[in-house]
């Protein structure tokens, strides 16, 4: 329960949340996306798990943060200034398992949630850690994906590709700047 709780409140309104609830405007494979993401914490959070608080060694978390934060700026310039035509729907993600897997990897990776994944495996047996830690982000993703469909049904779909571009950038810069 500790783990569950501490990430569920560290993770809460997070900026893979936030990528996730806008990208689940973007696509009709809520799942795909899910797995994606569910995926990508497994991986991020299980390598901090396994590694405790030597991760910071392995892979500076400066470079991740950098490359984080340039994917993130890229994806919303893209969505500032590329409108789909009316005739062809191309706002759908192309793969929404691999767009929720490489948003959430390198937005955790070196993030606080993975940090204290890590930490709490120092102190906890680390199997009941990342079942944990996976509940927590699971049921959080699944709220943000839920929530970006509700409101993708009532917005329009401009409106919200010029909204979501726009957070991307500002996340990028975040990332970037640390």
């Amino acid at each position: 329960m500790v783990p569950f709780v501490s990430i569920l409140v560290a993770e809460f309104g997070d900026k893979s949340q936030m990528a996730l609830f806008l990208l689940s405007a973007r696509t009709k494979m809520h799942k795909r996306l899910l797995a994606g993401a569910f995926l990508a914490f497994l991986v991020v959070d299980g390598v901090a798990i396994l590694a405790g608080h030597y991760i910071l060694n392995i892979i500076p978390v400066q470079a991740v943060r950098f490359a984080a934060g340039a994917v993130f700026a890229a994806v919303g310039i893209f969505y500032l200034f590329h409108m789909p035509s009316e005739e062809k729907e191309t706002a759908r993600l192309v793969s929404p398992f691999y767009s929720g897997f490489a948003v959430t990897f390198f937005s955790e990776w070196g993030d606080k949630t993975q940090l204290a994944s890590g930490l709490l495996a120092t102190k906890f047996i680390p199997f009941f850690v990342l079942s944990g830690v996976l509940a927590s982000l699971l049921l959080l993703s699944y709220l943000a994906v839920r929530s970006g469909k509700f409101i993708h049904a009532r917005v329009d779909r401009k409106v919200m590709q010029k909204i979501s571009g726009a957070i991307f950038i500002v996340l990028g810069i975040t990332f970037i700047i640390g």
